[in-house]
């Protein structure tokens, strides 16, 4: 199975001002009728009410009743008829999720259990800590450069990093182990026709970016993710894992590593990835990064989608279900031991993805 096709943004370029006209909704003060026109611009570009001066970026929560059960807390989430179950315990909870190919996102509000629609992103990811996110923001800058925002997930609060310059724009954001990095996956084209470009590291303290274009084959198609330690990145291509260093040189290739699996979250765990064992996509094995082990672990699990590692011994994988598909937990030998997600309308979850982050 491929790799699903990268979320792309609906590539709008924001207009720089005009003989001092503000073109940011948020920084017109002045009652003016170029205001009132940027204003007007605004809204039509979102296509959002008019809120006097209050946050347009999210919807009203209209989340419906949560329903406790033995297995824990149950939640549909809006716009879908997808439903979750957690408890206060998981080590990993739903944090945001897109729906449409990546043309609605939700991002669940700090401290609650409501998803509120994000219409300034497209991509959200949270950090394990739960107070910064990296946000893949909709909108070029007036200068045709893509940016990450840095959120302040309690406030809202965002730092704006420039990343790369249109046509080449971020997708699939990832936090480093230690929180101080954030990663992003870079692709060239626009929606449809984007190839693999790169990646980009960014320094959420300092508020920039490095970009790295990689020539290698399909690079990036599988996207990057952090190593072990979070000194260096992978990825597949050429059918090998293939390991780069934060300046973008290759460091190592694991050429016999398996065949690719879509990993939503995080790929690695105690220096261990994963991937399917072979084309039959039958088994799942776990191998050392480093390419040391004797023999991989076997897990028996047939499914091309995976959320990530739950914990040391378990894995947070996707499985078809009837007409639709399951998240559940399995152990490395292959049990399901809880239940996590049920989506009923496969067409449905295959165009939504989901970002899990520690809780």
């Amino acid at each position: 199975h491929p790799p699903p096709p990268p979320l792309s943004p609906p590539f709008h370029v924001r207009r720089p001002a005009r003989r001092g006209r503000g073109w940011i909704v948020a920084a017109a003060v002045a009652l003016t009728l170029a205001v009132a026109g940027t204003l007007a611009y605004e809204i039509a570009r979102f296509g959002l009410p008019s809120t006097g001066g209050a946050d347009p970026t999210a919807e009203p929560d209209t989340r419906p009743p949560l329903t406790r059960t033995a297995a824990g807390e149950v939640i549909t989430l809006p716009g879908t008829s997808v439903r979750i179950t957690e408890n206060d315990s998981d080590p990993l909870k739903l944090t945001s999720y897109t729906a449409d190919a990546g043309k609605r996102l939700y991002v669940r509000r700090a401290g609650g259990d409501a998803f509120v629609r994000d219409t300034r992103h497209f991509e959200y990811a949270l950090r394990g800590d739960g107070v910064k996110a990296l946000a893949v923001d909709a909108d070029y800058g007036a200068d045709g450069q893509a940016t990450v925002s840095v959120v302040d997930h309690w406030t809202g609060a965002k730092r704006t990093v420039e990343v790369s310059r249109q046509p080449v724009f971020p997708t699939t954001p990832r936090w480093s182990p230690d929180g101080a990095y954030g990663l992003v996956t870079l692709y060239k084209g626009a929606a449809g026709n984007a190839v693999p470009h790169g990646f980009a590291v960014i320094d959420a303290e300092r508020g920039t970016a490095r970009a790295h274009q990689v020539g290698e084959p399909g690079a990036g198609e599988w996207r990057f993710f952090w190593d072990a330690g979070g000194r260096a990145v992978g990825t597949w291509a050429g059918g090998r894992m293939t390991f780069y260093d934060l300046d973008g040189r290759l460091l190592r290739t694991l050429p016999a590593a398996g065949t690719p699996v879509w990993v939503e979250g995080e790929n690695v765990a105690g220096g261990r990835f994963l991937a399917h064992c072979d084309a039959s996509g039958k088994t799942i094995c776990v191998r050392s990064t480093s390419g040391g082990d004797a023999a991989p672990r076997v897990v028996p699990f047939a499914g091309d989608s995976l959320i990530g590692w739950w914990d040391d011994d378990h894995l947070a994988v996707w499985r078809p279900a009837g007409g639709g598909y399951q998240a559940v937990v399995i152990d490395l030998a292959g049990q399901v031991t809880r239940v996590l997600a049920t989506a009923a309308d496969a067409a449905e979850f295959r165009r939504m993805s989901f970002r899990y982050s520690p809780s």
